[in-house]
């Protein structure tokens, strides 16, 4: 359940996805929060943090819907 992860977990699941889906500019830095404040984010505010490439966040967040 990803409202219990650690900020570890998520920096991994995000390192994952990076490579997952060739999220090349996608930075890990916008994200230093636990899993249950990235499952609070709406999806405009995941896109946001995934600038310059906020598809990213919309996939980011429907994957996280779905775990």
């Amino acid at each position: 359940d990803p409202r219990n992860w650690t900020q570890a977990h998520v920096k991994q699941w995000l390192l994952w996805s990076i490579d997952e889906f060739n999220f090349n500019d996608l930075s890990t830095n916008n994200f230093e929060m636990n899993g249950k404040q990235l499952c609070q984010l709406r999806r405009c505010d995941l896109m946001a943090l995934s600038l310059p490439t906020p598809f990213a966040g919309d996939i980011l967040y429907k994957h996280l819907q779905l775990l």
